[in-house]
This record gives structure tokens, C-alpha cells and sequence, in this order.
């Protein structure tokens, strides 16, 4: 586990947090115990100072009574010794205790904390203490009245030196445990805590370790998810991406594979035409005073032929890179197939016959129109017509047909010719590919026709199918929607 990692940063911060919570909850613990014992001390002994006022005469005629009021608190001390008794004038001076003189550093005592506790009852009040000037003490009082009027008041410090020296041990006894309680429950919640991270973060490890793998080459790593929680989902995230990552790695390796087929076939394809020309040009300029006019036309056919096929071959490169770049605009309306079906077969019909193979159409009455880029469309299934001739031996046949199912037009271009091997279906879309090369080069293919014709369906949103039997024949087809 790394310091900087996310595992630590938790347990640092929780232990940061425990830690604050102890220094601040561990003294404010013991001082409301404390605070709470005072109170409880003070409400106790509240009746004490008016007790003693009920029962003893503390002025006469506005005139204090020293021996009455020895006697009482001397009674009372001994009772409770935590207890000091004053008597105090209406100003707060004090005009008689139970002490020695020199132990009483105070004359006169504060009103304001009497008047507060005579006034809000249920409150912790502290006053002062007349043998600590610096400290405060909680204590009670009750007004002593003659004839209506407030005379004076009775005293009482509830906590006294005597008090406070014997609660000192029990302090250490109690509270001092009380602290290294209190510690030990935050520890263990501490400890609770970061079990918890613990159990929770265990994943974290997983996708670190698997994400450095796939990093250093091993794209097949993938996390391992153990749960529905967000640590499990981030592992399903990384786990998605991963697997899209591997398939474009694959994509750019398959895309790089057929490039450099696609660049040996062109050279290849374009280097037997253009030897082939530039041979008989050669041979015709060398030759020309000693051949005759025949020999020279024949010369000339076989050349023009070849630059043909170059010119071939470069309109359907051009083409195909278009259609794949996705350059090209459909130009869509409305139109009828079946017309469309009757003009390809009439334009192919003279290559058709120079062949000995019989071209038709099989066109129903009444289909609707159909909504497509008419002059792909007319490329696509031309192609096809054009493929399914070279592939059909004299005396073969050659079908065009339209049909209408579920809202869409079917076309299918259908021959009973050579047919295509199982094996060799999954390819014969790719670029350059061709079923019997020697042959389809001599038939003048390009092995670009049935590339082009996929890519004008996929911007037409249609997929072509097709069904093969060797020496049985082979149909293409694909629909468009009715418009």
C-alpha cells in the first residue's frame, strides 16, 4: 500500500479525525461530569441556607446576632462539613462565619451570582469563595427578610477546602479510569473504522494491479468484481473500456493487415496492365516501319485494352475510398425499383449475349416505390449483374428479380454459374479479394465491384446476404424500405 494511495489517505485521515475527537471529547467528557455533579450537588443542598434562616433569628431589629448565628453554623458544619457558612449584609459584605478570621481573605462577596440563583432555578450557578478570592464555588443562599425588607443573606459554599481535598483521590480513582475508557472505546472505533476502509477498499488493489498490466502490454487483464458496489462497478467500467480498447487494437491491426494487402494487391494488379502496355508500346515503336497495318491495330487494341483496366481500377479505388471516408451525400427520392431493374438488364443485355448467357427481369406489377440514392442504387446492382455474368458460363442464366415482404422490396441477383465455396463467403467483400484470382483478372475484375456494392448498402442502411453452391450458382440480395 502505497503512502499516497487512497487506502492510506483514508486510514490517515480517519486517524486524524479519532485523534481530534479524542482531544476534544475526552475533556469535554469529564468536565460535564464534573458540571453535572456540581449541579446535582448545588440543587441538593438548596433548602440548606433557607433552612437555616427559618430557624434561627439572624437580626433583630435590623441588628445581626453573632451567638445565635455561631450556634447554628457550628451545628450545621458539623452535620456537613463540606459546607461554609457566611452571613452577608444586604451589600454582600460578611458580617459573621464559623472560620478562623485569618482563613477568610474576602470582605465582601459578589450579588450578582446570588441574585442569578435566587432568580433561575435549575441552573449550576458558581459564586465566589471567601478563602480563594480567585476561585469560584458552587453554593447556596436564601434572603433573610425582618419586616419585609431584606436584611441580608445566608451564604453557603457547597465545596469547601475539606471538600475539595478528600474528592481529590476519589477524582484519580474515577475519572482517571474514566479517561482511559473513553480512549479505549474511540481506539476501537478507530480500529472498527478502518477495518471497515479495509473491507470496502479491497478492490482497489485488484484494478491497480490489473491497470499496470494492461499497461505494460497484457491486454487481456481484466478486474475481477466482487459485488454491486462502486468499487465493483468501477471494476466493470475498467473492464468495459479494457475489452474496447483490445477490439480497436484488434480493429487497427486487421485495418493495418488489409492495408498492406490492399497496397500489395494494387501494385500487383496495376504492375501487370502497365507492363503489359508499355511492352507492346515499346515493341510498336520499335517495330512500326516493319509491321503492317493489321499487326499494328492489334498492337493498339491489346494496349488500349490494358490502360483500360488501369483506368478500371483507379475509378473503383477512388470510388470505394469515397464511399468509405463517408464523403459522399445520399441523394434520396422517390422511385420505382422495377424501372430501374429493366434498364440495368437492357444495358447489360448485349454483354450478356456476347457471352451466351440469357439476362431477364422478374419484375411484378404494382410494387410500390421505394426511397434511395437512385444513381448508387443503379452502381450497386449493377455491379452485381456485372459479377454475376463474369461468374456464368455460356448457356447460363442471369435473374433479376423484385419482391415485395414486410413493408420492403427484396432484391436479388441470381445466377446458375460457377458458385462460391463456403469458406471463401466471409471474404469476398474485402477489398481485392477474389474468388479465383488468375481468372477473374483475365474476366477484367477489378476485385473492387462487390466492396463497393456493401459500402453503397450500409449508407442506404441495408445489409446484402448471400447464398452460394459450387457449380449450383449463387444469389445475392438486400432490401430497401417502401417509401
Amino acid at each position: 500500500m502505497s503512502f499516497g494511495g487512497l487506502r492510506t489517505r483514508l486510514v490517515l485521515g480517519l486517524s486524524l479525525i479519532f485523534v481530534g475527537l479524542a482531544a476534544c471529547l475526552i475533556p469535554w467528557t469529564l468536565n460535564l461530569v464534573r458540571t453535572h455533579f456540581e449541579y446535582s450537588h448545588q440543587e441538593l443542598n438548596r433548602d440548606v441556607a433557607r433552612a437555616v434562616v427559618e430557624h434561627a433569628e439572624l437580626f433583630h431589629d435590623g441588628v445581626a446576632m453573632p451567638e445565635e448565628l455561631q450556634g447554628v453554623f457550628m451545628k450545621l458544619m458539623a452535620v456537613n462539613p463540606t459546607l461554609e457558612l457566611y452571613l452577608l449584609d444586604e451589600q454582600g459584605t460578611i458580617l459573621g462565619f464559623d472560620a478562623p478570621k485569618e482563613a477568610v481573605l474576602l470582605d465582601r462577596v459578589s450579588l450578582d451570582p446570588i441574585e442569578e440563583f435566587l432568580a433561575q432555578p435549575g441552573k449550576a450557578v458558581h459564586g465566589q469563595d471567601p478563602k480563594q478570592p480567585d476561585a469560584t464555588r458552587t453554593f447556596t443562599a436564601w434572603p433573610v427578610v425582618e419586616n419585609g425588607q431584606t436584611m441580608g443573606y445566608v451564604y453557603a459554599v457547597l465545596r469547601n477546602e475539606a471538600f475539595l481535598d478528600a474528592a481529590q483521590p476519589l477524582d484519580a480513582s474515577i475519572l482517571g479510569p474514566a479517561r482511559w475508557v473513553l480512549l479505549g472505546v474511540l481506539i476501537l472505533a478507530l480500529l472498527c473504522s478502518l477495518a471497515i476502509v479495509a473491507y470496502f477498499t479491497r478492490g482497489f488493489d485488484d484494478i491497480q494491479s490489473t491497470m499496470t498490466a494492461f499497461e505494460q502490454g497484457d491486454l487481456d487483464a481484466r478486474c475481477t468484481p466482487r459485488g454491486t458496489d462502486e468499487v465493483s462497478r468501477l471494476a466493470d467500467g475498467f473492464n468495459f473500456l479494457a475489452q474496447n480498447v483490445q477490439e480497436q487494437m484488434e480493429q487497427v491491426r486487421e485495418g493495418d493487415r488489409k492495408r498492406r494487402e490492399m497496397v500489395a494487391s494494387i501494385s500487383h494488379d496495376l504492375r501487370t496492365p502497365l507492363t503489359s502496355l508499355q511492352g507492346y508500346l515499346e515493341h510498336l515503336s520499335d517495330k512500326w516501319p516493319e509491321l503492317n497495318d493489321d499487326s499494328r491495330n492489334e498492337i493498339l487494341t491489346i494496349a488500349r485494352r490494358n490502360a483500360d483496366r488501369v483506368q478500371r481500377m483507379t475509378e473503383d479505388l477512388l470510388e470505394l475510398s469515397r464511399l468509405e471516408s463517408g464523403v459522399v451525400k445520399l441523394m434520396v427520392e422517390r422511385f420505382p425499383i422495377g424501372e430501374l431493374v429493366h434498364d440495368l438488364v437492357q444495358r447489360f443485355r448485349q454483354q450478356a449475349e456476347a457471352k451466351g448467357v440469357e439476362l431477364v427481369a422478374s419484375v411484378p406489377e404494382g410494387l410500390p416505390m421505394v426511397k434511395a440514392d437512385i444513381s448508387l442504387m443503379e452502381r450497386a446492382i449493377g455491379n452485381l449483374v456485372a459479377n454475376a455474368l463474369r461468374h456464368t458460363p455460356e448457356g447460363g442464366k442471369v435473374t433479376l428479380r423484385v419482391l415485395e415482404m414486410e413493408h420492403q422490396l427484396e432484391i436479388r441477383v441470381v445466377d446458375n454459374g460457377e458458385g462460391i465455396a463456403a469458406e471463401e463467403l466471409p471474404k469476398i467483400f474485402e477489398r481485392f479479394y477474389r474468388v479465383a484470382k488468375n481468372r477473374d483478372v483475365q474476366k477484367g475484375s477489378t476485385g473492387l465491384g462487390l466492396a463497393i456494392v456493401e459500402q453503397i448498402l450500409k449508407l442506404h442502411h441495408a445489409t446484402i446476404q448471400v447464398r452460394s453452391k459450387p457449380d449450383v450458382g449463387t444469389v445475392f440480395r438486400f432490401r430497401l424500405s417502401a417509401a
